[in-house]
């Protein structure tokens, strides 16, 4: 029994509870100013990978919210910002916002936890 707990620690011990740091986008408006909101888009996230030049990520929350004026109908809500064209917003271009789109998202792995999963 004791044995079980000490393991049990361990693999505790490496397990790691992460946060959901990342950021969202959403570009409202009506079909037809689509093309309006794909230069809307593509302009914040040239605006964003400037703004956020530098900066840790744990800074992207700030740093949406202080450029919220450069929108004239946006506000942010639950890690998205969200900026509305126009009524009726029945078309919406949504994303993660990254600095780099080329970043991968890599798994932290623990051979002791692989070892316990697998029944062994």
């Amino acid at each position: 029994m004791k044995k079980l707990v000490i393991c049990v620690l361990i693999l505790c011990s490496f397990i790691t509870i992460q946060a959901d740091d990342r950021y969202y986008f959403e570009i409202r408006g009506s079909q037809e100013n689509v093309d309006k909101l794909y230069t809307i888009k593509k302009e914040f996230l040239q605006d964003f990978k400037e703004w956020a030049k530098g900066m840790d990520k744990e800074d992207y929350e700030e740093i949406l919210k202080d450029h919220l004026l450069d929108y004239e109908s946006a506000y942010y809500q639950d890690h998205t910002l969200i900026i509305v064209v126009d009524s009726p917003s029945n078309k919406v271009l949504k994303g993660e916002i990254k600095t780099n789109y080329c970043e991968e998202n890599v798994k932290v792995k623990s051979l002791l936890f692989e070892w316990f999963s697998k029944g062994h």
